[in-house]
């Protein structure tokens, strides 16, 4: 086994100490401590993989957007920005990009409202970033805009509320998660399924 696969193989056993520890007794009542126990490892090793206790139990987002992804979405023309945002996204390879893992999550969310909250707060993070990259491609870009008589911060939070409804229900819906597919690709089909959706209201 390389380097790589056994620093995947670390933080794989990581996260499933901390997940099945967490559904046995609870976010509030475990420790890093007893996760490194269960994972075999020392404190300073769940340091160097992990940030902290929450992050250990969420493992790594589904989709994330690093620095890098920001910068494409800031820089790079598009006349579909949900799909340029989806495009720039990294996919994790970690356990909770199935669809199995999805459920996992909703149950720990349902059973510990801690944890729910600090998944919250880590999710308006990656959106507040994704949003202000938004607000420099349209500076860029005015041309990209849809609505351009209404507030920019309006369509840039449309735009923000469609990603995030397109990953809800590929992580809610199981029919809309084909695990032949990359994740992005389903979250694509879920936001066409909305879109098309929405075009056959009328108001």
């Amino acid at each position: 086994m390389g380097w790589e696969e056994k620093r995947r193989e670390t933080r794989r056993r990581i996260t499933e100490s901390a997940a099945g520890l967490v559904e046995k007794h609870g976010f509030d009542d475990v420790t890093v401590e007893d996760i490194c126990a269960d994972a075999g490892i020392s404190r300073r090793t769940f340091f160097n993989y992990m940030k902290s206790k929450d992050e250990a139990v969420l493992g790594p987002a589904p989709l994330t957007v690093c620095e890098d992804g920001l910068r494409t979405i800031a820089e790079t023309q598009a006349d579909n920005l949900v799909d340029l945002i989806l495009s720039a996204s990294s996919v994790s390879d970690g356990v909770m990009a199935r669809q199995d893992a999805f459920a996992r999550r909703r149950a720990m969310f349902a059973e510990n409202p801690t944890l729910a909250t600090l998944a919250l707060a880590r999710r308006r993070t990656v959106l507040t970033a994704i949003g202000e990259a938004l607000a420099e491609h349209f500076a860029r870009f005015p041309a990209d805009r849809r609505r351009p008589e209404i507030p920019v911060e309006a369509e840039i939070q449309a735009i923000i509320e469609l990603v995030q409804a397109a990953v809800s229900i590929t992580a809610f819906q199981p029919g809309f998660f084909d695990p032949g597919l990359d994740l992005r690709d389903n979250v694509r089909n879920a936001a066409t399924f909305i879109t098309d959706y929405a075009r056959t209201l009328e108001w």
